[in-house]
């Protein structure tokens, strides 16, 4: 199975007033997210796949990408808007697999990105960056 998911925002305490209002604190927000991610490993199987889709936050947290690859799953890391390169260098290669800074074609007629790309009419493009927010094209899929 191939799982996307994207904009964790772990730490970026900023994210709270602009749509995950539901929690009082980053450190709640961010525990959540971690209690997600342990969820999900109970779930899926051994040889599956996650396309994390950009902005990730504090490199503190990168562990929890372990919690997935000691379940047989292979993690992919596409750097978003927000993932800076100079944080990320001398650690990232502990607990992902694979790591993107571009949109990557995993078909001719599929690609995954953090922000949308334009893709032709029979062509998908699963993506992030958008939040809550959907384009209105069946072509676009964000995560």
């Amino acid at each position: 199975m191939m799982y996307f998911t994207s904009d964790f925002h772990f730490s970026h305490s900023n994210i709270l007033n602009f749509e995950r209002g539901q929690f009082n604190t980053i450190s709640e927000h961010d525990q959540y997210i971690v209690r997600l991610i342990q969820n999900w490993s109970q779930k899926w199987v051994e040889g599956s796949t996650l396309w994390f889709l950009g902005d990730f936050g504090n490199p503190d947290y990168l562990w929890v990408f372990n919690i997935l690859r000691n379940k047989g799953c292979t993690v992919n890391f596409l750097f978003g808007n927000h993932d800076r390169w100079e944080d990320l260098k001398d650690i990232i290669d502990q607990y992902v697999d694979n790591v993107y800074r571009y949109p990557v074609y995993l078909s001719k007629k599929f690609v995954v990105s953090h922000e949308p790309v334009a893709v032709y009419e029979d062509t998908v493009n699963v993506h992030g960056h958008l939040h809550a927010s959907k384009l209105r094209d069946i072509n676009h899929i964000n995560d």
